[in-house]
């Protein structure tokens, strides 16, 4: 049940705010798309054992990438070109698990995995997902999403050929074509929705942090630049800067236009909305930040553009200079971030075996007299004691009956006990007090008069009580053991 003032802002939200807009049920939608994917995912385990280690939404996604690849005017894509697809994954997670490929077993895979993504189990049908949708007046509408993923056609030469819907190539090539990892983007494109929905204080929080993560990626090329002066044996050119350096250019190219489109929006909100001062200093200091992005993302990329040109500098000046015959040690890539990978229990023998090899000697400190005769003249510390006196309490008897309840609550109370005419359990009996509209201070009463009469040294004569069940007894203001309720107590 909701109070009255619960129930007045809840009105009040739903006269302010949209339950429900196309952009989020656009987002609801891709989303069940995925859904069969990830079904596939959990179910195909429990399947035959000697198919378990096979990843099935690895194998998915590579046969959606093996029909596009493949579809076109006099290509056609079928069952055997798709084995052959994923012959090599399939063998690679043969090697894995110390298995032989196996020609019928990859044959049963493919069949399983197309016979899924075509829902063979519904006789072909389309997957059908349910979700929520609400209208402008916040009712909730119920509806089924019908899609396919995969199906079957016949083909100009009049074999069976595999071809994707459209829901699946959208799916492939639209909705996951993004570094989802990517915390830079994530950040921009929640400063663009918060400058859209008006959120301003956010979208300057999400701002900072984008100018953050700009922040550390120049750090990141200037690592590399770094270590290629120092010792050019330090960097792998050859792999891994060559790749980074691509990704590199084209994250940076990707930014500034993904920057200078929040900077003209935040700009076009200063024009045309009504925006108070606190407001528009908020989208200001958006637009500083994004530029302060843009700026270092133009440094970015020419540095990025002279980087391979300091490489064969180096190069060129290294391989006359004498080199050292032993490697230098990277203290940050080959010492912390591997103790930092470890367990506590690993580094600290290590860290202690260290700081003794690599800290220099102390003397110990030797005890000065004067030093010690000044320490004990110094005279004491005024204490100040406390102008208030400790009032003893006595324990023994609270009182709680009389300064909790008054004396109509006790007469209820004991007006319940007076009723009571057999064996009830605390439960049972709070439940019938409720439904005969008992206040809640009667109930309070009466749970303590039962739990005093429990207390073997609080007895109370009129009643008795025993444990009935552990833990029993659960109630939306209190819970705790069920107990039994006697009304008369009995004699020997």
């Amino acid at each position: 049940m909701m109070d009255e003032s619960a129930k007045q802002q809840l009105e009040q939200t739903r006269e302010t705010q949209p339950a429900w807009n196309s952009t989020l049920h656009s987002r609801q939608r891709v989303l069940l798309h995925t859904q069969p994917l990830v079904t596939l995912q959990q179910k195909w385990k429990l399947g035959t054992e000697d198919q378990a280690h096979y990843d099935a939404l690895t194998l998915s996604i590579k046969l959606f990438d093996a029909i596009i690849d493949g579809s076109g005017f006099g290509n056609e894509v079928t069952r055997e070109t798709m084995l052959q697809s994923l012959r090599p994954l399939l063998a690679a997670f043969d090697d894995a698990t110390n298995l032989d490929p196996n020609e019928r077993r990859h044959l049963q895979v493919v069949d399983r995995l197309i016979g899924y993504l075509k829902n063979d189990a519904n006789r072909g049908r389309a997957f059908e997902v349910e979700y929520a949708d609400f209208d402008d007046r916040w009712q909730l509408d119920r509806k089924v999403l019908r899609f396919k993923l995969l199906k079957e056609m016949h083909g100009y030469s009049g074999e069976i050929v595999l071809q994707l819907s459209s829901e699946a190539i959208n799916l492939f090539l639209n909705a996951l074509d993004l570094d989802i990892e990517s915390a830079q983007e994530a950040n921009e494109a929640v400063v663009r929705f918060q400058l859209e929905r008006g959120k301003f204080d956010q979208a300057r929080a999400f701002a900072e942090n984008a100018r953050g993560q700009s922040l550390r990626y120049q750090e990141k090329i200037e690592h590399i630049v770094g270590q290629t002066k120092r010792d050019i044996r330090q960097v792998d050119w050859r792999n891994e800067v060559h790749e980074l350096l691509v990704e590199a250019m084209d994250h940076v190219q990707n930014r500034q236009r993904i920057e200078s489109d929040i900077i003209d929006s935040a700009q076009q909100k200063l024009a045309t909305v009504q925006l108070d001062e606190d407001q528009r200093h908020a989208v200001g200091d958006v637009i500083r930040l994004m530029r302060d992005c843009r700026h270092r993302h133009l440094n970015l990329n020419r540095q990025l553009m002279q980087t391979r040109n300091h490489f064969f500098e180096q190069q060129t000046r290294q391989c006359f200079s004498d080199s050292e015959s032993i490697t230098p040690i990277n203290l940050r890539d080959e010492v912390l971030q591997p103790l930092l990978a470890m367990p506590q229990a690993d580094v600290v023998p290590l860290g202690e075996y260290a700081t003794s090899l690599l800290a220099t000697a102390r003397t110990p400190k030797l005890l000065s007299l004067a030093g010690l005769i000044i320490w004990q003249l110094q005279p004491l510390r005024i204490r100040t004691e406390g102008e208030v006196e400790m009032e003893e309490l006595d324990l023994l008897e609270s009182g709680v009956e009389v300064k909790r309840f008054d004396d109509d609550v006790l007469q209820g109370s004991e007006k319940v006990f007076v009723e009571l005419d057999r064996a009830i359990v605390l439960s049972e009996l709070i439940q019938r007090l409720e439904t005969d509209g008992c206040p809640d201070e009667v109930q309070d009463a009466v749970v303590l008069r039962i739990l005093e009469q429990f207390d073997p040294e609080d007895g109370i004569d009129g009643f008795e009580v025993a444990m009935h069940e552990k833990d029993g007894f659960a109630h939306h203001r209190m819970f705790g053991d069920d107990l039994l309720i006697c009304p008369q107590r009995t004699t020997t």
